[in-house]
């Protein structure tokens, strides 16, 4: 499916985080839900209803250009959309949101494509997306930071935490995705190796495997691309990222790394620990 936008028009919806001062990490939530079964993309917008308590409102999108009042409120202050391809009203709620949108090929490049340009997080039907449209439209599904090599799960990964995905969610990404990049935060080019399209890693990656498992030179690119990729332990799964074993030079990423090594986020195993983020595509 080409379009992000045509996605959540045929299943349920999806929601944009827009920049907030007073979110911890930045970040608003937008709404949209589903309030026809007919597909289309909407050509014109109407903000109508009434405020609540929780200082959202609500919104109506339909592609008849006529107003329509539809929608319901969140407690945590997102805005509700009711979004219909016809002429006449429907409306959206609360619980069209958290269903699962299937057929989605990379969220984030769908977005890219529909000409979302900044790097936010956005969220399909309640799985929140960290998009890097700096470089086209990545998924950030793991990141560290420079005082904790230790991620945890949580719903929401963004840059300069230490935190990654559930494996359900990192799954259904990579089932639609055709590369992975790990990079150093900010150093997108200078510090990071990228797979080649459909290549072994992606490939793994669908079956929650380590990405050294299949440790060659040759599937990968870019500037780190040289003796530390070499070595595998073949037993970690995710959130275990790289495990380089055997090498004391090579790759070791991830928050449950096996042999005792524990939470490491480190190009090099004899290096330090680095802020390391990894995106797929």
């Amino acid at each position: 499916m080409k379009y992000i936008l045509s996605a959540c028009l045929l299943a349920v919806g999806c929601s944009i985080f827009s920049p907030d001062s007073s979110n911890t990490h930045g970040y608003s939530l937008i709404d949209i839900g589903s309030g026809g079964n007919d597909a289309g993309v909407d050509s014109g917008v109407v903000d109508s209803g009434n405020d609540s308590s929780d200082s959202s409102t609500n919104v109506r999108m339909n592609n008849s250009m006529e107003p329509s009042i539809g929608g319901s409120n969140n407690a945590d202050g997102s805005i509700d959309a009711g979004v219909n391809n016809s002429a006449g009203a429907g409306g959206g709620s609360d619980s069209d949101a958290g269903v699962v949108i299937n057929n989605i090929v990379s969220p984030c490049l769908d977005l890219f494509n529909q000409g979302n340009t900044v790097n936010n997080t956005y969220t399909i039907s309640g799985n929140n997306i960290y998009c890097d449209m700096d470089h086209g439209g990545w998924a950030l599904i793991y990141s560290t930071t420079n005082n904790n090599p230790h991620a945890t799960e949580n719903t929401t990964v963004v840059p300069n935490t230490s935190t990654y995905l559930s494996a359900d969610v990192v799954k259904s990404l990579a089932d639609q995705s055709h590369q992975v990049h790990i990079q150093t935060a900010g150093q997108w080019d200078t510090e990071s190796i990228t797979s080649t399209i459909d290549s072994q890693p992606i490939k793994d990656l669908r079956l929650l495997m380590d990405l050294s498992a299949s440790s060659d030179n040759t599937v990968w690119e870019g500037p780190y691309n040289d003796d530390r990729i070499i070595g595998s332990y073949q037993g970690d799964l995710w959130p275990n990222i790289y495990h380089a074993a055997g090498n004391v030079n090579g790759i070791h990423i991830g928050p449950q790394l096996s042999g005792g090594t524990g939470s490491l986020s480190r190009w090099r195993f004899n290096g330090p620990d680095v802020a390391i983020e990894v995106y797929i595509k």
